[in-house]
């Protein structure tokens, strides 16, 4: 059984130090953590994409728009 320190701990370890660029947000899309990676990626550091709309990876508005109905939809038929 793992304990939950030893969780939270291995995912900030894959969070972290992944090669993938990993971002949460909060129930408005709003960038709330992100990792290093993705701060590579986007070429802006954590401070500067903490608190913003995850509208700025998109190309569009409407693609935008589109995922978060799409990835919405599926938490909510998971009930994640």
């Amino acid at each position: 059984m793992v304990k939950n320190n030893q969780l939270s701990s291995r995912f900030k370890q894959v969070f972290f130090n992944t090669g993938v660029a990993i971002m949460i947000v909060d129930k408005n899309r709003t960038l709330i953590e992100v990792n290093p990676k993705f701060c590579e990626i986007l070429g802006y550091n954590k401070d500067e994409l903490i608190g913003n709309s995850a509208e700025m990876i998109h190309i569009s508005n409407q693609t935008f728009k589109e995922f978060g109905e799409k990835a919405f939809k599926q938490v909510r038929n998971k009930k994640l």
